[in-house]
């Protein structure tokens, strides 16, 4: 690599400018909504087709950045999303707004999983958890800091500015990109499954639909769509076996620590990935914070992550990356739990140190188990083992959030009040720590991932 030092950098910026556009947005609905004279229901449906977007475009990344390199996917991917930005900004109408919106999706699902497995082609072993941990902190620093950024663009300027900045934004991380990095691609690619990429894609987009209706208490449309879904994947899992180069390579599962943590990385993202719509609703529906303030104190949680780069890399050096990812799940799971029993009355002071602590733990096993995933496996491989992950991931995702949703409101309603927040807070922590099952049957490992 010519400049491997800015490679983290350079990719990980990329990834901040997706996931700042995915999360800015939820702001933005009601000044969307009187724009274009449509109902709040009606227009937070541009976030589900975004969810869906990303559904569709996730299975094939991995076979993507073999065939053609994972610079070039990832250029294409920084393009389509910024042409997709534009889109949505000059949109008139809700539905094609909704368009614009799930072709960034498809776009920017691309970044993250390309750009990580960019990451472990150029780096060796002893390099990686350095490397990722630089790369990672944008994608965890996004969720945190979109809300913030988007209120303020919408407060001061206008809702069409949160997907106008991406266009120099994302002009110039492409150019940095094709400037500063190579274009590693397989030598002998795996040769295309049709078959499989339709399977798949389908499958995980209906699965997506499915969780999405579920978490709006659309309990018949949703309930068949993710029967329909893992039906899918079920006939996606059957045409694997059968097919010597499937875009799903199953015997990939045969490797210990693969399994054991991807299914680490899963558990956690049910915790991680809800963690910031719940926060956000406790304290401003729960605790009566004021949204500013609301923004402030989950800045704690970006400031926590960024103070985590110059540990990791130490600490699983000394420590081992089993515990590593068990002091970080245990220190989020902690951490968030505690935010459960905080009051009106709580100290500022206290909130705050809670959202540092769960940042820090939360990147902490967030940078290691994504590093310890691909631990082992063959460079020829790194393609499958990405696609394998990206498709968990992004189901977790949504499987997340959702899960908090209908747990609100089976108990609190459609106005979810403070004992039923802090319930559904309670409760996707203790499922977290399920993680630690895996962790522990992972065995001994290297002490460089």
């Amino acid at each position: 690599m010519r400049t491997s030092n800015l490679t983290p950098w350079v990719l990980g910026i990329a990834v901040l400018l997706q996931t700042l556009d995915a999360t800015s947005i939820a702001v933005a609905l009601p000044a969307i909504a009187a724009d274009l004279d449509r109902d709040m229901l009606a227009v937070s449906a541009t976030i589900s087709a975004y969810l869906l977007g990303a559904a569709a475009a996730v299975p094939p990344c991995g076979w993507l950045a073999d065939r053609f390199g994972g610079r070039n996917v990832f250029q294409t991917g920084i393009l389509v999303f910024v042409v997709a930005s534009l889109a949505c900004a000059l949109s008139t109408s809700l539905p094609t707004l909704m368009a614009a919106r799930f072709v960034e999706g498809a776009a920017g699902a691309l970044l993250l999983p390309v750009g990580r497995l960019m990451i472990m082609r150029t780096f060796v072993a002893e390099e990686r958890v350095r490397a990722y941990t630089t790369f990672v902190l944008p994608a965890l620093l996004g969720p945190m800091l979109g809300p913030l950024i988007g209120g303020v663009l919408v407060e001061y300027a206008n809702w069409r500015w949160i997907f106008l900045i991406n266009l120099p934004l994302g002009l110039t991380s492409m150019l940095a990109v094709h400037l500063l990095l190579d274009n590693f691609r397989e030598a002998s690619p795996r040769r295309v499954d049709p078959l499989g990429i339709v399977v798949t894609s389908l499958a995980l987009l209906t699965l997506v639909f499915g969780l999405i209706a579920l978490s709006r208490a659309s309990w018949g449309i949703g309930g068949m769509a993710v029967v329909m879904g893992l039906l899918l994947g079920l006939l996606a899992i059957a045409h694997a076996q059968r097919y010597d180069h499937a875009l799903l390579k199953l015997p990939l599962f045969q490797l210990e620590l693969f399994r054991r943590a991807l299914c680490t990385d899963l558990c956690c993202r049910l915790l991680m990935n809800a963690a910031p719509f719940l926060l956000s609703l406790l304290l401003q529906s729960g605790l009566g914070v004021s949204p500013s303030t609301t923004g402030v104190l989950i800045v704690m949680i970006a400031i926590g992550s960024l103070l985590t780069k110059p540990f990791t890399y130490r600490w699983v050096d000394l420590y081992g990356g089993r515990c590593v990812m068990a002091l970080g799940t245990v220190g989020a799971v902690l951490s968030f739990i505690c935010c459960a029993y905080l009051s009106p009355t709580s100290s500022p002071l206290l909130i705050g140190a809670l959202l540092l602590a769960f940042g820090f733990f939360r990147s902490l096993v967030a940078s290691t188990t994504a590093v310890m995933i691909f631990h082992g496996i063959a460079p020829e491989d790194t393609g499958a083992a990405t696609t394998l992950a990206a498709i968990g991931q992004q189901s977790f995702q949504v499987l997340g959030l959702t899960g908090v949703t209908v747990m609100m409101q089976l108990s609190g309603g459609d106005h979810p009040d403070t004992a039923s927040i802090s319930q559904a807070i309670v409760a996707s922590g203790v499922i977290t720590l399920s993680s630690l099952y895996f962790i522990y049957r992972i065995g001994p490992v290297k002490a460089r991932p």
